[in-house]
């Protein structure tokens, strides 16, 4: 879809304002039942503040409420009740003249002197004598209140007044009245003004207003910088997603100010350059898109200004946002006093700002920006040089502490030599500080410096910006400048440099394409046994062996990366050593082996904290948190951590990397938590996570966590019993997942999509997916093979084949590692059980059910505590012990109940009621003679009799005597009661009517 260039760019809807929203609904409320509200909106120029009044208009309109605006322009601040005026001649001009004598009543005598006009409508209408002036004054806003009031008897009014910082103090004399008198009626008066415009006149009013507690105030702030990306994707109606780079630099220009937002993307807009077909999110804004408003905003107040502020002004403007006393007084000839007071002027002038004792900044960034482009070229070259010197003599350690900004005045001011070596700089630091979107744009002043001075770019330059496009998941940069370096590498002979781009490559391929990736890697460490070096050789066996785990064959994996462990104990290399445990700790997590994959990676996490490595500590943290048992690990045993530390350390993770701007490992970290949340029974916090992850997945084309988030989506849904939810996502998921050759994912995602089918009875369907997906045997299988095996057995099971069923989980069982009881990995005990129930086997079945309770209730896992409780509510009622079924199925019911209520979907919510209720049986009605039944373990009243009668110590014969029947049918009779009750012998059924009390009632 492409936005016309003849239509406005607006957004469409209100974005980051939702809790401002929610006040004025409430006071819209409080209005509908005769509460009078009054409610200041505050903010700066641009902030939204007529957005939010025009949208409490829009939402009393549509309740039927009469609406009233009133406007003060900055022409009318000497022009007496200048916004009242505004509004009576909006009423006046949509009413008849009947309908304006009505409104205006008698007051209309008093109002004809404000606004004499009135008696082209009212023809017969006379003005009231003149009075005084403080009289008339008195009369007049009495007059005005009373019209308000007379209108809100018809119904809820809304009274809006926009930009009281222009408004005369008449007029708000006239607002304080008549929020002294809204308290009873069904009046709701909207004042907006700006907050920095605060003069005397009005802050006499705002402070009236406080003392009097006559209003409340709704501040309104500058959006943050994902706001600032939904604003932009619902400007253009989300035809493509916004690149996180283009939003920051629109957000750092614009401050978050909406105005500034929609007037920037106006200008990028009109550009020739920039459309969608040339990727105009890809283009920064810069001088050329400063708003033609901003721009004459800047010019009329620079021509208010003194010649030597508006000097000050421009140098502050090349200096940058930010700008230090010293720095401006070295570039001036002006002494401290006369400076200081330029610098009040500027204040004053509403264009600088004061944000420490010595140092100032522009009030916006484009106020700067227009003044910056305002000068000429030669201008701004002479300024940036004179800049540079400054810093230099001000500073001695200036090439370390200032490099920043001394890499931005170098380069502005065409000093390439200099530009080169702070931007290298500047870039090392920004990396170092986790800080890559800096780091790229440093690296790239760098190599354009680098080119300006006629030089071959070194290759290190081209590595380091890989590096920081990698981190913010820019693949397409990325993979340029990292084979950039391997071009140059190969050139320059250089083999350490070439291996280490091939490592680059390879690792950076894992993210989209699997054969590419195990090209680059194989490689690597061809190259590295010809280097003589033991690291580069470690370093290579971990890559090749972290592509086999990502193969979905971890066990060929681990000798790769126990080798390269020895290595580097050996070498004693402490950032290799904890790399390697990360990967062998994720090769046994993909084995299937989470309590071997958790210890691994707590030594990991130790030396990462020790290190301060925070990227190779977000992402240990992560998995360390996902061995503790999600949706991808059913068919194995978990690690023994509680949930509560396992949350803990992936949000951890999350906050690590949103400091440093990892935004795969964020991606990851929200994914991670998601299924932890989800696999729990937090449906609502899961559906947050797991779409938050996948948006940002989308955002930075992260092809393996697209695919993740999809498959952890689906195997949600499937979860909630909504297989017609979930298939859409476990359908891409496999198709991309074979698409990028990872035979992980494609075996983790069939095993959910097989599920999907099984939810709806499609037996014939798992199996072409499961057939599809081309199992290896149980013996050698990865986590995600395993769970296409468990898979496996639940459709043997749904086709009445439990003896196979039972096979395939006790080979699961028996292959699991560190299992030496079924029970330890409830997912395969709890099918255990079913299989078990339905050949009969009803004490083994009973023993592994309650354990996988006992298990599943300390680790808090209600979705497969509920399962386990139907399972055995199923085997108690083969058993014919009903009440213990009943309990077994109540309690199923409850926990159900409680997870329903965090279900976001009222969709899903229902498909997962009616899903469970079909699996769940009823309760049986409670007639005298079921619940006489379910009281003495399911006997009927003859057995009861029967059981009374032995308790009594009577033969089968006395007993067929006494009650008159065969004695085959007594025979009968014990042996079902011998069955109901689980018991082997006569002594024992009497000892059981004795507790029970039978023997009395007899």
């Amino acid at each position: 879809m492409m936005t016309p260039f003849d239509q406005p760019i607006l957004c469409p809807t209100m974005i980051g304002r939702d809790a401002q929203l929610a006040r004025v609904r409430r006071a819209l409320d409080q209005v509908a039942a005769s509460r009078g509200q009054a409610l200041l909106i505050a903010g700066e120029a641009g902030i939204g503040k007529s957005r939010l009044a025009a949208e409490a208009k829009s939402l009393a309109q549509r309740q039927g409420w009469l609406a009233l605006e009133g406007h003060c322009f900055e022409r009318d601040r000497v022009l007496p009740y200048a916004p009242w005026l505004d509004l009576l001649r909006a009423l006046i001009a949509r009413l008849t003249p009947s309908e304006a004598a009505e409104a205006l009543g008698t007051e209309a005598r008093d109002l004809v002197k404000l606004l004499p006009e009135l008696t082209r409508q009212l023809s017969d209408l006379a003005p009231a004598p003149t009075l005084d002036p403080a009289h008339e004054r008195r009369l007049a806003i009495q007059a005005l209140c009373a019209v308000v009031t007379r209108l809100s008897s018809h119904g809820p009014t809304l009274v809006v007044v926009e930009d009281l910082h222009w408004s005369d103090d008449t007029s708000l004399d006239a607002l304080v009245s008549l929020a002294r008198q809204i308290q009873g009626a069904p009046i709701l008066l909207l004042l907006t003004y700006r907050d920095d415009e605060v003069g005397a006149e009005l802050s006499h009013f705002l402070a009236t207003i406080d003392r009097e507690r006559l209003a409340s105030e709704v501040a309104l702030s500058r959006l943050s910088p994902l706001d600032v990306g939904t604003m932009v994707g619902a400007i253009f109606a989300g035809a493509r997603a916004v690149r996180a780079q283009f939003r920051d630099a629109l957000f750092t220009l614009t401050d978050g100010n909406p105005f500034f937002v929609e007037e920037v993307l106006k200008a990028l807009w009109s550009d020739e350059a920039a459309s969608f077909s040339a990727g105009w999110e890809r283009l920064p804004p810069d001088e050329r898109h400063i708003p033609r408003s901003v721009q004459d905003a800047v010019r009329r107040r620079v021509d208010r200004l003194s010649p030597d502020a508006a000097h000050l002004l421009k140098l502050a403007a090349v200096a940058g946002r930010r700008c230090d006393f010293i720095l401006l007084e070295s570039l001036t000839t002006h002494d401290e006093q006369q400076l200081l007071a330029l610098v009040k002027e500027l204040i004053g002038a509403q264009l600088l700002v004061e944000e420490a004792p010595d140092r100032f900044a522009f009030r916006h960034a484009l106020t700067r920006q227009a003044i910056y482009s305002s000068l000429l070229a030669r201008e701004r070259r002479h300024v940036h040089r004179a800049i540079v010197e400054a810093l230099e003599q001000l500073h001695p350690d200036a090439a370390e502490s200032h490099a920043i900004e001394l890499a931005y005045h170098a380069f502005e001011a065409g000093e390439w030599q200099r530009a080169l070596d702070y931007a290298s700089r500047a870039g090392q630091q920004a990396l170092a500080l986790y800080a890559p979107q800096a780091a790229v744009e440093q690296f790239s002043r760098a190599l354009d410096a680098a080119i300006r001075l006629s030089r071959t770019p070194p290759m290190q330059l081209y590595r380091q910006r890989g590096q920081a496009f990698d981190t913010l998941g820019d693949f397409d940069a990325a993979r340029g400048d990292y084979e950039a370096a391997l071009a140059a590498a190969r050139t320059a002979r250089d083999y350490r440099s070439e291996w280490q781009a091939l490592l680059d490559l390879g690792l950076l391929w894992a993210r989209r394409d699997y054969e590419q990736s195990g090209h680059y890697c194989r490689q690597a460490l061809d190259l590295a046994r010809t280097l003589g070096d033991p690291a580069a050789l470690a370093y290579s066996l971990n890559r090749v062996g972290n592509w086999y785990t990502n193969a979905s064959v971890p066990r060929e994996a681990i000798p790769y990366h126990l080798e390269a462990l020895s290595i580097l104990d050996e070498i004693d290399d402490r950032p290799g050593i904890a790399a390697t445990l990360d990967l062998l700790g994720l090769a046994h997590y993909v084995a299937g082996d989470s309590p071997s994959s958790a210890t691994y990676y707590r030594r990991a996490v130790d030396i990462f904290r020790e290190l301060d490595q925070r990227q190779g500590l977000a992402w240990c943290l992560s998995v360390l948190a996902l061995s503790a048992g999600s949706y991808q690990s059913d068919a194995g045993p978990t690690a023994p951590m509680a949930s509560d530390e396992a949350l803990s350390a992936v949000e951890r993770a999350g906050t690590i990397a949103r400091e440093i701007e990892w935004r795969a490992g964020e991606v990851f970290a929200d994914l991670v938590a998601g299924m932890l949340c989800g696999s729990r029974g937090s449906y609502d916090r899961a559906v947050g996570l797991l779409n938050q992850s996948m948006a940002l997945a989308e955002q930075i084309e992260h092809r393996q966590w697209i695919v993740a988030c999809r498959c952890s989506l689906g195997a949600l849904y499937v979860d909630l019993l909504a297989a017609q939810a979930g298939r859409p996502y476990l359908e891409q998921a496999v198709a991309e997942a074979r698409e990028m050759g990872s035979r992980l994912w494609v075996l983790t995602s069939a095993a959910v999509l097989a599920a999907s089918s099984l939810l709806d009875a499609d037996l014939d369907g798992a199996d072409a997916v499961l057939d599809g997906a081309k199992l290896p045997p149980i013996a050698a299988s990865s986590q995600g093979a395993r769970s296409c095996w468990l898979v496996r057995a639940q459709v043997c099971l749904a086709r009445g084949d439990a003896a196979q069923a039972l096979r395939i989980l006790d080979d699961l069982i028996e292959t699991a590692p560190h299992v030496s009881r079924a029970e330890q990995v409830p997912a395969l005990a709890r099918l255990r059980g079913a299989a078990l129930t339905r050949l009969g086997q009803f004490e083994a079945a009973e023993t592994a059910l309650q354990s996988v309770r006992a298990g599943v209730e300390a680790v808090d896992r209600p979705p497969q505590l509920w399962r386990t409780m139907v399972a055995l509510g199923h085997l108690y009622r083969r058993r014919r012990r009903y009440a213990e079924a009943e309990s077994a199925y109540a309690e199923a019911r409850t926990i159900v109940a409680g997870l329903a209520e965090t279900i976001p979907d009222r969709a899903v919510r229902d498909v997962f009621l009616r899903e469970t209720a079909a699996r769940i049986p009823r309760p049986r009605e409670a007639t005298p003679r079921r619940v006489a039944q379910q009281s003495f373990g399911g006997l009927t009243e003859r057995e009861r009799e029967v059981a009374a009668l032995i308790a009594q110590g009577k033969s089968n014969r006395a007993v067929a005597e006494q009650l008159v029947v065969g004695e085959r049918t007594v025979a009968t009779h014990v042996s079902h009661i011998l069955a109901k009750l689980d018991l082997t012998s006569r002594t024992q059924i009497a000892a059981w009517a004795i507790d029970i009390g039978l023997t009395r009632d007899s």
